[in-house]
């Protein structure tokens, strides 16, 4: 179980892949190359695994564990918005597009999770699936895709699924 978040736009999107996913701490993870897929299988026959091309709509599309929440709990914003409230729930704060506000909440967000990493860290699930890691490496993509968008001039709409 866990945390899927999607942004979509009206334009597809060309994506490479192998196909192949492992689960590193916490996170779904795409190997989409054929050396990835070498590095985390060493010794396994993968001379029916190949790279190809896909195409949707998706230009964020991530996994991460529920273990999680309640480190994202303790990352508060303004108005008591927080940013498990933005990442499981967008719909619940009026986030049906992302926006300029969004985009601000998120990298505050950011922000707040690389000053606080001492603090946070009492929060990184006893059962061992995801850390404090696990949640910066998910904001920091998500802020990076957020950061290489025009949401002025575009549509991108937001959605998650728990």
């Amino acid at each position: 179980m866990g945390l899927d978040l999607y942004i979509e736009t009206s334009e597809k999107i060309k994506h490479r892949t192998t196909g192949v996913y492992i689960r590193e701490n916490g996170m779904n993870k795409e190997l989409k190359t054929i050396e990835e897929v070498k590095k985390y299988f060493p010794n396994r026959d993968i001379s029916h695994i190949y790279e190809y091309e896909y195409v949707d709509n998706y230009i964020f599309n991530r996994h991460m564990t529920h273990n999680l929440s309640e480190m994202a709990e303790h990352i508060i914003l303004d108005n008591n918005i927080n940013l498990y409230l933005l990442l499981w729930h967008p719909s619940d704060l009026g986030f049906k597009y992302v926006d300029e506000k969004y985009v601000n909440y998120i990298n505050k967000s950011l922000e707040l999770l690389i000053r606080n990493k001492k603090k946070l860290e009492k929060y990184n699930p006893k059962n061992g699936w995801g850390n404090y890691e696990t949640l910066l490496g998910f904001v920091r993509s998500l802020a990076n895709c957020l950061n290489n968008i025009d949401v002025k001039n575009k549509e991108y709409s937001i959605y998650s699924s728990i």
